[in-house]
């Protein structure tokens, strides 16, 4: 079912036949059904009008063809009056009058119609994980972070590197990595990454096969390679908009007693906003929800989790939001004690970014339009884009890396057809038995 959904509602946007098929065949039986009148009446001797079609209760019409009790115009167009009926208990609107007489003239029936399916099985989808707040204790912990993996999914930018065409080199993303990205957003297992491996990282957590602890992990340098890519992309958006920046600028806060040596990710000068002051950024990619560290285990999540995340994806209870609060504790007064501009730059790893740094793109790509002459919008989706599209790619290659270390054959290209078995066998006759991550 997730795979349905819209890409910016935690779905990849591959149509579902339920929606299309009947949303086609209302759509064509509509705009068509004139000329189908006027055939009958011609080839078969038929007195029918297209008012008559009015008068038809649409609640009375049944699955019995042959039933004698049903008039010949619901028996011959009894397909066309079912679907109409699951239409009608979408919503009581949508009557066959106002098929008729109203629908008719849409410019796009089936795509509007399509829109109306959609909506209601989203909305269905999204309340039966809404119930799941009020009572978790049927979820085992695996169920949990699986929806909580679905709902901060939820937003546009989130799945700017699904929806993007691979145009510009800073768009591509290799086969695997993209796979990789793939089955961490349907929450499937991470190929090669054996069960009931452990780390050698503090508290010696189990690896989960879905990957999660890879993205989180200290040893490897796999978070800091992705805070890195993310800070170097922000270096590229904010030259291109036309300000300087250095990256670890020294000597920011030798006002502040004991804060001399911080450094700041990215100095921005003339930042949008900002023009006599430096702007100091500090970029942090933070989990999309709790529990990486040990992600077999059963998330501690917010009250109303998945509810308050549904009803408004920007809502406070994300994991961003906690750490831009964090940032802002650790650095804002000593910036303003040394007459500087201090903003935390939040991305999850599901792609969420924060709305602070979403104002600062806008900003950004305002100004990057007076300077290349396109409008602003465009210049924030490319932004945007490019920002997605490196967080995935980063998040991949953790995964990937970590499969690697785990002493697992790797290939440029995974093997789906490869089992737990195969790859246990291989281990055992290259490496000999080894369960544990040294």
């Amino acid at each position: 079912m997730q795979i349905n959904l819209k890409c910016e509602d935690g779905g990849l946007g591959i149509t579902s036949p339920h929606i299309s098929r009947f949303a086609a065949y209302a759509a064509s039986i509509t705009t068509c059904l004139p000329t189908i009148i006027n055939m009958l009446n011609i080839f078969k001797n038929e007195q029918i009008h297209v008012e008559d079609f009015y008068q038809i209760d649409i609640n009375s019409i049944n699955l019995l063809s042959n039933n004698s009790n049903q008039s010949d115009l619901k028996r011959l167009f009894q397909d066309y009056f079912l679907i109409i009926q699951r239409f009608y208990q979408c919503d009581v609107q949508f009557t066959i009058k106002q098929f008729l007489t109203t629908l008719v003239n849409e410019k796009r029936l089936q795509k509007f119609l399509s829109d109306v399916i959609y909506d209601q099985i989203q909305q269905n989808y999204f309340n039966k994980i809404k119930e799941s707040d009020s009572d978790t204790s049927h979820l085992n912990p695996n169920d949990k972070s699986r929806l909580a993996n679905i709902v901060t999914n939820i937003g546009e930018e989130n799945c700017k590197w699904i929806t993007c065409l691979p145009k510009f080199t800073a768009y591509e993303i290799p086969n695997n990595e993209y796979q990789s990205a793939l089955l961490r957003r349907l929450y499937l297992i991470q190929p090669f990454i054996p069960n009931n491996v452990t780390c050698t990282c503090q508290g010696k957590p189990l690896i989960d096969p879905e990957g999660r602890h890879s993205t989180s992990c200290p040893i490897g340098g796999n978070v800091q390679r992705t805070s890195k890519n993310i800070e170097n992309t922000l270096v590229y958006i904010a030259n291109y908009s036309g300000c300087r920046t250095i990256s670890q600028e020294k000597h920011n806060f030798t006002l502040s007693v004991g804060n001399e040596n911080r450094l700041p990710d990215v100095t921005i000068f003339d930042a949008p906003g900002h023009p006599h002051n430096k702007l100091l950024i500090d970029v942090s990619v933070i989990q999309s929800f709790v529990g990486s560290k040990n992600a077999t285990q059963n998330p501690s999540l917010p009250f109303n989790f998945y509810t308050k995340i549904i009803e408004d994806p920007d809502s406070s209870c994300r994991e961003a939001h906690r750490r831009f609060n964090q940032k802002k504790s650790d650095y804002q007064q000593i910036s303003n004690e040394n007459g500087h501009h201090f903003l935390p730059f939040i991305m999850e790893t599901n792609g969420y970014i924060h709305n602070s740094s979403k104002n600062l793109l806008k900003r950004l790509s305002e100004k990057a339009a007076i300077l290349h002459s396109i409008p602003s919008d465009n210049l924030y989706k490319y932004f945007t884009t490019l920002l997605s599209v490196s967080l995935q790619r980063s998040i991949s290659q953790a995964i990937i890396n970590t499969s690697a270390r785990l002493n697992v054959p790797f290939f440029n290209h995974f093997d789906f057809n490869q089992t737990y078995e195969d790859i246990s066998t291989y281990n055992q006759n290259v490496f000999g038995n080894n369960d544990n991550l040294d």
